[in-house]
C-alpha cells in the first residue's frame, strides 16, 4: 500500500525533530533546550512542532520509544535460539546500543530530567525483556513471582549496569558487558524463572581481554 503524502511529510517532519533534538543534547545538554532552540535545528516553525508535541519532553520520550523499538526489531530474532547463544547475544546487543549513543545517554542519565528517562527505559526495555526475549517461554515462574516483576528486576540490573559503564568511559567491551550480566543473574533470576542457566565463559578470562 502506497503512504499518502500527508502522511510522509508529516513522519519527515517527526524525524527531523527528533534529529534536531537529539543531536542539541549531545552537544548543549537536555535541561537547558527550549523548543526555539529545537525547531531552529531542524529548520521548522514553532507552530508546526506544536502541531506535532506538546513540549520537548513529550519529543524526547517517543524519540526514545522510536530508538528502542529499532532495538527490539534487532534483538527479536534472537528469541528464536535458546541457551547461551540467546542470552549473550540479546544482552550484548543492549549493550551495544548504549555504546553507539554513549554520548546521548551520558547526558540523559546525569542531568536533572534523568529520573524520567530512567522511568520511560525501565518501561521499555522491561517489555522487550518479557515480550521479546528473556521472558518469552516463560508462563509464570515457578515461585509464583510475576513475569512483569521479574523482567523489571533484570531491566533493572542491567540499567544499573549501563549507568556505570558509561560514567566510567565503558572499560568493558559490549560483548564483556554482556557475560558480566550474565554471570550477575545466573542463578539468581534463571533459578526464579525455573529455566537452566547458560554456560557462559569463564568470567576472569573475560575481564582479563581489556
Amino acid at each position: 500500500m502506497v503512504q499518502p503524502k500527508e502522511d510522509r511529510r508529516i513522519q519527515r517532519t517527526r524525524q527531523s525533530l527528533s534529529t534536531a533534538l537529539l543531536k542539541l543534547i549531545e552537544e548543549r545538554g537536555y535541561d537547558s533546550l527550549t523548543v526555539n532552540d529545537i525547531t531552529e535545528q531542524a529548520n521548522i516553525g514553532r507552530a508546526t512542532f506544536y502541531l506535532h508535541y506538546e513540549d520537548k519532553e513529550q519529543l524526547l520520550l517517543e524519540s526514545l520509544e522510536d530508538m528502542f523499538s529499532q532495538l527490539g526489531d534487532s534483538i527479536a530474532p534472537t528469541a528464536k535460539v535458546t541457551g547461551e547463544h540467546n542470552s549473550i547475544t540479546a544482552t550484548r546487543l543492549v549493550f551495544q546500543h548504549f555504546a553507539d549513543h554513549h554520548r546521548l545517554y551520558r547526558v540523559l542519565l546525569t542531568e536533572k530530567g534523568a529520573v524520567m528517562v530512567f522511568t520511560r527505559l525501565l518501561k521499555i526495555l522491561s517489555q522487550v525483556a518479557e515480550q521479546d526475549v528473556i521472558l518469552k517461554d516463560v508462563e509464570q515462574p515457578k515461585t509464583g513471582i510475576p513475569t512483569h516483576l521479574v523482567a523489571h528486576y533484570v531491566t533493572g540490573a542491567i540499567l544499573g549496569l549501563i549507568v556505570w559503564w558509561l560514567n566510567n568511559d565503558r572499560p568493558y567491551s559490549p560483548e564483556q558487558m554482556a557475560v558480566i550480566y550474565g554471570h550477575l543473574m545466573d542463578p539468581g533470576a534463571t533459578k526464579v524463572l525455573g529455566i537452566a542457566g547458560a554456560q557462559l565463559p569463564d568470567l576472569s578470562d573475560v575481564l582479563s581481554k581489556r
